[in-house]
């Protein structure tokens, strides 16, 4: 039985980079000034860094909270899942030093890999081409995430490979609902009453 030959990467090949692009940019700002009066009297940099607070906070309540955050303007729902790997995540460092293939066990959240998962289902009013939209998150969520993680896995929503992310918010939403039509009960509730 031979052992699988792991490939290394060529370090001094070419490598593709996507060119980007800023959305804090004139144009943008120019635009907002426009859409909301009071942001007139503020400067470019006061601007840029208000919206980036802004981000940072929507990025901590999305880590810190089970049920994620809702994007203003009823734009979609960002959440934190939790998913069991659908493949093997090989170690390719410690592959390349011993040989063989080595692969990532998570042992700290018994296997499951967090995602930030973006959806436009769990809102109230469908609006018009709500497929194109999409969400990357940034490199200081992403990290930020990566280390809590581990701590608390069990507190993220696990969700499965096989169903759809709709239909799992969709019952969240009955089980709230439930949740608050048992309290308005409780409060109402009298013994008298037949």
């Amino acid at each position: 039985m031979s052992v699988p030959v792991i490939k290394t990467p060529d370090l001094h090949a070419k490598r593709f980079r996507p060119k980007t692009t800023g959305t804090l940019n004139k144009t943008f700002l120019t635009h907002l000034r426009k859409q909301v009066p009071g942001s007139a009297s503020l400067s470019d940099a006061q601007l840029k860094h208000l919206l980036l607070k802004v981000n940072e906070e929507l990025g901590n309540v999305l880590i810190h909270e089970r049920d994620g955050v809702e994007i203003p303007c009823s734009i979609g729902h960002l959440f934190v899942g939790s998913c069991p790997p659908k493949q093997q995540n090989t170690d390719f460092f410690r592959s390349q030093q011993l040989g063989y293939r080595v692969d990532y066990q998570n042992w700290e959240t018994d296997g499951f890999q967090s995602k930030i998962f973006f959806t436009t289902q769990s809102n109230r009013y469908r609006y018009k081409h709500h497929d194109l939209w999409s969400f990357k998150a940034c490199r200081k969520v992403t990290r930020q995430l990566a280390v809590i993680y581990p701590g608390n896995w069990k507190l993220y929503t696990e969700v499965s490979p096989t169903h759809k992310i709709s239909d799992q918010l969709r019952k969240q939403g009955n089980a709230q609902y439930a949740k608050a039509q048992d309290a308005r009960k409780l409060d109402t509730y009298s013994e008298l009453d037949f």
